[in-house]
């Protein structure tokens, strides 16, 4: 998951092989806690995607503002990217909310990667994090 970025770019294929690179002029040494995340997210879509298994997106801030089902194409991967390089830093985050959301809507037992600075209430955050665990999802 997470929670919104604009620092990846897709790139051209080469022959079956996306390739990610910064949108912004900026060097790897300026890069603040959200552009890791994203670069991070990014990498991490790609590298599971490449092993054929299925990931997903779901962005939020207050309330969960996109969400892609996992699949395990390529397209699907541009499309990930897409989301991430289109999104933007929001104010405020309702991560324990966006947590149970996530843990309602997906069905299948997975993997679940958090992205996220995690200022949010702690009660309600670990409360989201239960839920996943509660309902068979690694996090």
């Amino acid at each position: 998951m997470v929670r919104s970025a604009n620092s990846v770019k897709a790139a051209s294929r080469n022959r079956s092989r996306s390739k990610v690179r910064p949108t912004s002029n900026s060097s790897v040494g300026s890069l603040n806690g959200y552009d890791y995340a994203c670069w991070s997210a990014a990498a991490l879509a790609y590298l599971i995607t490449q092993q054929q298994d299925a990931v997903g997106l779901v962005l939020y801030d207050e309330s969960i503002r996109k969400t892609l089902p996992a699949q395990s194409n390529q397209a699907h991967l541009r499309a990930i990217l897409a989301e991430i390089e289109g999104s933007a830093p929001q104010s405020g985050t309702g991560t324990g909310r966006a947590l149970a959301e996530v843990s309602e809507a997906v069905r299948r037992r997975g993997v679940i990667l958090l992205f996220s600075d995690l200022l949010d209430d702690p009660k309600e955050v670990v409360r989201g994090l239960k839920r996943l665990r509660a309902r068979g999802h690694e996090v």
